[in-house]
């Protein structure tokens, strides 16, 4: 949504504790969108940070929209990558996707980290 980059990660952070604690853990998450360029590592770095508060990331390739600029399409080995590594963050730091009772990460659909979260698990 057009304006988001103006909000600071420290408000993000502030509204995330706050949905936690409203909400509870394993209950709130947010999109993370993976494919403006960052390389696998970088990505990673930004999602602990979200991880770390509790927050499950909620990871999708970036989409072109027509008439928009073009991006290039996501490397599916750079997916799995990601999918990997933020399924080990989220162990390590107690986030557990797959107890989500709504929403996004509930449904599952536009998002592989259930199952990358699931096969660690398993």
């Amino acid at each position: 949504t057009p304006g988001k980059s103006r909000i600071t990660f420290e408000l993000y952070e502030k509204n995330w504790k706050h949905a936690l604690e409203v909400f509870g853990k394993n209950q709130v998450s947010s999109y993370l969108l993976t494919g403006f360029g960052e390389t696998p590592d970088e990505f990673i770095l930004g999602a602990e940070k979200v991880i770390s508060l509790g927050v499950i990331p909620y990871i999708t390739p970036v989409r072109s929209i027509p008439g928009m600029k073009d991006l290039p399409s996501s490397n599916p080995n750079s997916m799995i990558e990601i999918y990997s590594k933020a399924a080990k963050l989220m162990k390590e730091y107690g986030v557990n996707p797959l107890k989500s009772k709504a929403g996004c990460v509930r449904c599952g659909g536009c998002s592989a980290i259930n199952e990358a979260f699931f096969v660690l698990k398993n």
